[in-house]
Order: C-alpha cells, then sequence, then structure tokens
C-alpha cells in the first residue's frame, strides 16, 4: 500500500473526513453571506452618509468572522470585501483600470485592517488553546 507508505515517511495526519470539508465549506459560504449583505448595506447607506464612511464596518465584521472561524476565513472576507467594494463603487469606465491614488488607498488600508483582525483573532485562537491545555480556561 503505497497510501501508507507516504504517511509512514511524513508523519502526516489522514486526509479530512468528508464531515469536515462539508463544514469548511459551510463557514466558507457564511462568510461570503455575510460580507455580501454588509457590502450591500453599506452601499445601500453611502448615499446617506460621508462619502464611504459606511465601509468601516466591514473590518469589525471581519474580525467577527476570523474570530469565530479562523485567520483563512478572516482572509477570504477581506479579499472578497475589498473586491465587492472596488467593483460597486468604481465608475464603471474606471472599474477594470488602475484605480487613482484615492481609491488604491482606501482598498490597501481596507486589506491592511482585514489582514491585521485576522492576525488578532488568529492570536486569540492560539491563547485560548494554550490556555486550555494548561487547565486556565474550561
Amino acid at each position: 500500500m503505497p497510501h501508507r507508505f507516504l504517511f509512514a515517511i511524513h508523519e502526516a495526519e489522514p486526509p479530512p473526513k468528508p464531515t469536515a470539508i462539508l463544514r469548511r465549506l459551510a463557514q466558507y459560504g457564511v462568510t461570503a453571506c455575510v460580507v455580501l449583505i454588509v457590502v450591500a448595506a453599506s452601499v445601500t447607506l453611502s448615499p446617506w452618509d460621508d462619502d464611504r464612511l459606511s465601509f468601516l464596518m466591514l473590518p469589525s465584521v471581519i474580525l467577527i468572522l476570523a474570530s469565530r472561524s479562523g485567520f483563512a476565513n478572516g482572509v477570504f472576507a477581506t479579499g472578497l470585501g475589498a473586491l465587492l467594494i472596488h467593483l460597486l463603487t468604481t465608475q464603471l469606465s474606471h472599474r477594470f483600470g488602475i484605480p487613482n491614488g484615492y481609491e488604491l488607498s482606501e482598498i490597501m488600508l481596507l486589506i491592511a485592517s482585514g489582514i491585521t483582525c485576522s492576525l488578532v483573532a488568529q492570536a486569540m485562537h492560539g491563547a485560548l488553546r494554550r490556555a486550555r491545555e494548561r487547565g486556565a480556561c474550561g
């Protein structure tokens, strides 16, 4: 059996069960739905607020999603949110071109804050895991 031989050499875990894969896909699906709802609400509220101020709620949503599902989900939410915001807020003639400095700085700030929120959530997961291993947390 070459399959068992490879596991013995690399000492890797066996492939994940189908339920774990489905659970992960469901987490990404929930993340995509939440990001879509937040961006749609932001686009809807944008005529009444100051320019693009309503997009400031996206990093807090990314922090909540990353704290529930992990770093990869936070980065996925960040990328999806940045893409949707870019596509929905730029003019049609500039949508697929190079954004101007103002739009580029907004997108880069959103990506930086989303990745930072994901890193903070990952650090919280690690601290909680270490506390549970020590028996300090129930």
